[in-house]
């Protein structure tokens, strides 16, 4: 797991153990969990807002949870289908961003191509998927100052633009 913690908006801290995402309170020593996982999670990615997560695991059916923090309920489950020559995420998702404004999310597939996907997540659809290449991916985010993402890896640096 990479870049998998975070300080969500209420100053609690966030991590993932196992198909666990453990939200942590460090003043009262107490932990709460997010539970709809069947796998191990791979990667987590913190909505601008604070208090959205999406959080990904690994497996023969892997999928994206979004959800709520401080509620600790899904509000979306996306499982990376509904494109012509693309099926769901293959073995998990190895990076997640959210956009600047949090609607989409970036998600990058553990695949052989390392599939790269644009999800809207409101809409629970995917907007744009395309092969990332052969090398692995091990982040992704969005670019503050135009509507691309930035992938990295062993060996590249990659910027995409949806061009649809």
């Amino acid at each position: 797991n990479n870049a998998n913690l975070f300080v969500v908006a209420s100053g609690e801290l966030l991590y993932n153990a196992g198909a666990l995402c453990v939200v942590f309170d460090h003043q009262t020593q107490s932990q709460n969990f997010f539970r709809e996982h069947q796998n191990d999670i791979m990667s987590m990615a913190l909505h601008p807002d604070g208090i959205h997560v999406a959080s990904a695991d690994c497996g023969i059916s892997p999928a994206i949870c979004v959800w709520n923090v401080e509620a600790l309920v899904c509000v979306a489950r996306l499982d990376g289908g509904g494109l012509p020559g693309f099926g769901g995420f293959e073995s998990g998702v190895s990076a997640l961003a959210f956009s600047p404004d949090g609607t989409q999310i970036a998600a990058v597939g553990a695949d052989k191509d390392h599939t790269i996907y644009l999800l809207d997540w409101h809409a629970k659809r995917t907007v744009a998927a395309g092969k990332g290449g052969s090398g692995r991916i091990l982040a992704c985010a969005f670019s503050p100052y135009e509507k691309s993402v930035i992938t990295c890896g062993v060996l590249h640096v990659k910027f995409w633009t949806n061009s649809g």
